[in-house]
């Protein structure tokens, strides 16, 4: 495999809901779990990767500068739980979720709210002013997007040109109404210009089937292809990898044998694109492994999973032989 794999878990506080996703974790035999930072939490389980989660909506007016999102972080305890987190391994962080979803709280948040917290971020984490200690990865759009959403989506938050090609600075998109310390940069990566250093993108399908497919009906993978039109230069991390039952009431990709199944296919053509097409862009797949969380997010039941998902997912691993 060209890319690391493991899953997305929801719940980091409760000691129960812990308990049952380490029996899964355990019985997959995968590391580099997701957890979903709240605020003021105390510390969190071991994994490589964090998700920050906040309740309440940010504005500018909020957190106008750089100053204010360090301000913001040091007082709602992120600061406590990250220093856990990246005193056990864990490297890698995105800010909220989803931000073309309605009903996440970060809905359509300011671009340069956004800018000054993954800043504040990258800031904080050197190692006695060298090597960074933690990498920001900028929250990708919800998946089963059109072509045209998935662009308009990042001509939102990584600024285009007249053209639509060449990125924007923040000092052009904002002019003279921007944080200085960023004026000069993007938002994505774009060979070292930009606040993020990765790309967190949501691959969806609409059945375990279509998620399993290397072929172009497969949205999951085509999301992916996407993403070398945005930046084609960034390091690409794939999490809540699955998706949501368009023809039937049922959670088929809940405690699913060939939902479990499906996720070992969709690394592996993953993996391969990776030796391809992609230019080992992709670090990381993630899968689900349950949808309560103490963060308060969730999502509804359709991806809670079990040993009948684990049984699917290793022994197809194992047929695919890695």
């Amino acid at each position: 495999m060209a890319v690391e794999t493991g899953f997305h878990w929801c719940s980091p506080v409760s000691p129960e809901n812990n308990k049952e996703a380490a029996n899964l974790l355990e019985q997959s035999g995968r590391w580099g779990t997701v957890l979903i930072m709240p605020p003021s939490s105390e510390g969190t389980a071991q994994s490589d990767f964090v998700r920050l989660y906040y309740p309440e909506k940010l504005s500018v007016s909020q957190i106008p500068d750089i100053n204010a999102a360090d301000a913001w972080l040091k007082t709602h305890g992120y600061y406590n739980s990250l220093n856990y987190f990246i005193s056990r391994g864990g490297r890698m962080i995105v800010p909220f979720n989803e931000l073309n979803v309605s009903s996440e709280p970060q809905y359509a948040t300011d671009p340069r709210v956004m800018a000054y917290i993954g800043y504040a971020l990258n800031n904080a984490y050197y190692n006695n002013g060298h090597d960074r200690e933690l990498y920001t990865l900028f929250p990708g759009p919800s998946g089963l997007l059109a072509y045209s959403d998935f662009l308009n989506y990042f001509q939102k938050y990584d600024f285009v040109d007249g053209g639509g090609k060449n990125p924007l600075t923040f000092g052009q998109a904002f002019p003279g109404n921007v944080d200085s310390k960023i004026a000069d940069k993007t938002m994505l990566w774009h060979s070292g210009k930009g606040v993020f250093d990765r790309l967190a993108i949501h691959a969806y399908a609409r059945n375990p089937s279509q998620f399993a497919s290397g072929g172009p009906d497969n949205p999951a993978l085509e999301c992916l292809s996407w993403t070398g039109l945005i930046d084609s230069s960034t390091w690409l991390y794939v999490t809540e990898s699955g998706g949501q039952c368009q023809d039937t009431a049922q959670p088929c990709f809940g405690d699913n044998y060939d939902a479990g199944s499906s996720l070992a296919d969709y690394e592996h053509n993953v993996g391969d694109l990776n030796s391809g097409s992609f230019h080992s862009q992709v670090q990381a797949v993630y899968g689900y492994i349950l949808n309560r969380s103490d963060a308060g997010a969730t999502s509804n039941g359709w991806h809670t999973i079990g040993s009948n998902y684990i049984n699917g997912f290793n022994n197809r691993r194992k047929q695919l032989g890695f």
